[in-house]
Parts: C-alpha cells; sequence; structure tokens
C-alpha cells in the first residue's frame, strides 16, 4: 500500500482549498530536515524514515571525529555532514512533491 493511499482516500471529492489545506497539514519541514542534521548527521534521514542511510550517516560522522584527533577524520566528518543536510533537504522536498501530486491527482 502506497504511503499517501490514506491521504488519497481522504482527498477525495474535496475542493481545491480543502485539498490544499490537507497538503499543507501532512507536508514535512525542509527547514527542520536540514537542522536536525547540521547538528547530528543522519537525524533528517531518520526523521524522514530512511532509518537504514541515517544510521550509516550518523556512524560515519561518529567514526569522522572520532578520527578527528588523528587528522583524517575531517576528511571523513565534513563531507558526511554535508551529504547528511543536502540529502535531508531533498528527501523532504520529494516526499513533498509525491504527496501534492497524490492529493491532486485527477480521476479521469
Amino acid at each position: 500500500m502506497n504511503k499517501f493511499e490514506h491521504i488519497k482516500k481522504f482527498a477525495e471529492g474535496k475542493s481545491d482549498s480543502e485539498k490544499m489545506m490537507i497538503y499543507e497539514q501532512h507536508k514535512k519541514s525542509e527547514a527542520l530536515a536540514i537542522i536536525l542534521s547540521f547538528f547530528i548527521p543522519g537525524l533528517g534521514q531518520i526523521v524522514m524514515g530512511e532509518t537504514g542511510k541515517g544510521v550509516l550517516m550518523l556512524i560515519l560522522a561518529i567514526v569522522g571525529a572520532v578520527l578527528t584527533t588523528a587528522c583524517i577524520g575531517v576528511l571523513i566528518y565534513i563531507p558526511v555532514w554535508i551529504w547528511s543536510i543536502v540529502d535531508a533537504y531533498n528527501l523532504v522536498k520529494e516526499y513533498n512533491l509525491q504527496l501534492y501530486s497524490t492529493i491532486f491527482e485527477k480521476n479521469d
């Protein structure tokens, strides 16, 4: 079952303004995903349901942080940190686009 199936059924037969209210209630915040991943790499992914990817990013960030004492950790931590932030933003944008498309899908 599609993760938006229940929302799609709920939005059927509603006016465009009602559908927009449904969209606004269910969409995710890009800013929150960025902030979460900024402070804890991988947390934005975990919140968006990409748990495996989020845990991988978190583990890589921890390894990078531990290895900063050997000066090579920065080469691991910074790319993982940037990847986490950008990916979290992209996950939310993709989620919101799919949500919008599902709610406003034309049933011909």
